[in-house]
Parts: C-alpha cells; sequence; structure tokens
C-alpha cells in the first residue's frame, strides 16, 4: 500500500451501546424508521433542505436496505477495536473529517492522526458524517492533493517527464530572478492541472501539444515539444506521417530529418473511428536552429479539426 485516506470514520466508535440498541430496534421494526434519524447524522439540515431529490434517493436507498444485513453491521461496528493497529501503519496517511460530523467528531478524528506515524489531518467546514457527498469539491481536493500531489507537485513531476528535467532546471534558473511567479504559474496550471489529467496518456498529449503550436505558429514552443517527443523515444510510424502534398512544401521546411533527409511531418491520430487530423512539421534534432511555422503556413498543411471518415 503506496497511500491512505481514513475518511469520516475511527478505529474505534464510542457510540458502541447506540450501536447495539440500533440493532437490537432494525431487527424489531426493520431500517425505515430510522430513515430521518440516519439522515440527521449523515447531512446537515442546511444542505438536506437545499437537495430534496438527494435527500429522497438517500432516504429510499437506507430504506431499503436488507434488515438483518444492517443490524449485523452495526453489531460489527460496535465491536470494533483497530486502535492498536494505527501505529504500525507504515503508508503516508490522511484523515478527513466532518467539522460538523456527530459520529466521528473531527476530535476523535485528530487522535486517530496522532496515532499514526506522519500522519495528516483535514476537517472540512460545514459538513456532516458524509462530507463526501455535502462537500465533494473539498473533498476530491484534499484527497487529489494526497494521492496525486498538489497542482505543483503535479505539474512539477509531469513537466519534467516530458520535456526534460534539464530543460525544466534551466527555465527555472533562468526565472528565478524576474519570472519565477510565471514559472510557478506554469507548472500549477497547464502542467498540474491539465497535462497532469489521467483521461489522455502522454503521447497523445504530446501529439496534440505539437499540432496546436504549429497550428498557432508558435516556434520555439513547437522546437521545445518536438524534441522532447523525439528524445522520448516516440515512434516513427506513429509519427511520420506525410499529408497530401507535403511534398510539394518542402521549401518551405529548412531542416531535414537526420537519417532520410526529407522533412519529416508528425500527425496525431489519437482516436479511433472519426479520427482528428493534425500535421505539423518535425524538424531534425541535430540542427542547432528551426524552421519558423507562420500561421499561414503552418494552416497549409494542417488542416486543422478536420474530420476524417471512419476506416
Amino acid at each position: 500500500m503506496e497511500r491512505l485516506a481514513l475518511c469520516f470514520t475511527t478505529a474505534s466508535f464510542a457510540q458502541r451501546d447506540a450501536y447495539m440498541e440500533r440493532a437490537v430496534q432494525v431487527r424489531k421494526v426493520g431500517v425505515a424508521p430510522l430513515v430521518e434519524d440516519a439522515l440527521g447524522r449523515w447531512f446537515t439540515a442546511s444542505f438536506l433542505s437545499h437537495h430534496p431529490a438527494l435527500r429522497e434517493d438517500y432516504a429510499a436507498m437506507l430504506a431499503g436496505t436488507d434488515a438483518r444485513g444492517y443490524a449485523y453491521c452495526c453489531e460489527a461496528v460496535a465491536r470494533a477495536d483497530l486502535t492498536g493497529a494505527l501505529g504500525r501503519i507504515k503508508a503516508p496517511a490522511l484523515v478527513v473529517s466532518g467539522a460538523l460530523d456527530p459520529v466521528v467528531a473531527h476530535a476523535q478524528a485528530a487522535a486517530t492522526m496522532n496515532a499514526i506515524p506522519g500522519a495528516s489531518l483535514a476537517v472540512l467546514a460545514g459538513a456532516a458524517h458524509l462530507g463526501n457527498v455535502e462537500r465533494s469539491g473539498p473533498f476530491n481536493d484534499v484527497l487529489l492533493a494526497h494521492f496525486a500531489g498538489s497542482s505543483a507537485e503535479r505539474g512539477e513531476r509531469e513537466r519534467r517527464a516530458v520535456l526534460g528535467g534539464g530543460h525544466v532546471d534551466r527555465e527555472l534558473a533562468a526565472g528565478a530572478r524576474f519570472g519565477a511567479a510565471f514559472q510557478g504559474l506554469l507548472t500549477r496550471w497547464p502542467w498540474g492541472e491539465v497535462w497532469a489529467r489521467p483521461a489522455l496518456d502522454r503521447s497523445t498529449r504530446r501529439l496534440l501539444a505539437v499540432a496546436m503550436l504549429a497550428c498557432l505558429g508558435r516556434s520555439e514552443e513547437l522546437e521545445m515539444h518536438l524534441r522532447a517527443a523525439l528524445d522520448a523515444g516516440c515512434e516513427r510510424e506513429a509519427l511520420a506521417v506525410l499529408p497530401e502534398g507535403a511534398q510539394d512544401l518542402e521549401d518551405t521546411f529548412h531542416r531535414t530529418d537526420e537519417h532520410s533527409r526529407r522533412p519529416l511531418v508528425l500527425g496525431c491520430r489519437p482516436f479511433g473511428g472519426p479520427l482528428f487530423h493534425f500535421y505539423a512539421l518535425a524538424v531534425s534534432r541535430s540542427t542547432a536552429s528551426w524552421a519558423r511555422l507562420t500561421r499561414s503556413r503552418a494552416q497549409a498543411i494542417t488542416a486543422a479539426w478536420r474530420w476524417a471518415p471512419e476506416g
């Protein structure tokens, strides 16, 4: 286990007698009579009043719970005591608590944190027991920061993985005096919030970045991303696509591929079915200077956002 989050829970619940009494009651009358009290523990009154549909959904879910199963769960919670195991947790742990949780008070959550070596605590303001629902935004933020790092940490890792540690070190050193704030913004936002998203793999993002930079005529950034993509070992079969008519534009390219001595054009085909076709010029890694792609020349060979028929 690499990391652990303990959310709205404790190693030993203080209300043991209450849980045992609840088990007895459920076996007698079922779960339905307990619904209102349970909702009052799970959510604040204000949240319930502003989300009537959600209130009905949770009430129906709880009322439909099997009585025997619910009773067994109450008894298991009442008898469980894992306090002695907390000190054996070695993975970085985060304890999450709701400031208004009547089931696990944040003071009890703090005790759990103190029992785990190196653990941290996050208390969600305005949250009752199901703070992951009531305060979903802040809850997701603290979990993301714990499991994946802050946006700055995620961005630092992604930026170095994509562009190379040497390049990033040079950029940070160059901006240390005058551009530190801007470098921090770059790390947190495009790298930490966009590049670090899991929806697209890194290779696809590389190709999309190259295509967009070519379309916009951003030659310096295009150079940076092309060098990084080639240095990362992007397969030539995946990258080298000569669009129709590209051979006639050879005079627009000032650098050639070091192996074939022909212009190397990158194509991006990240999706199955209808494909977005992006084409951009990639020039050789062995040259010191790069061809400048103006907006008009880039558009002449890119046909950005052009749909291709399936197959």
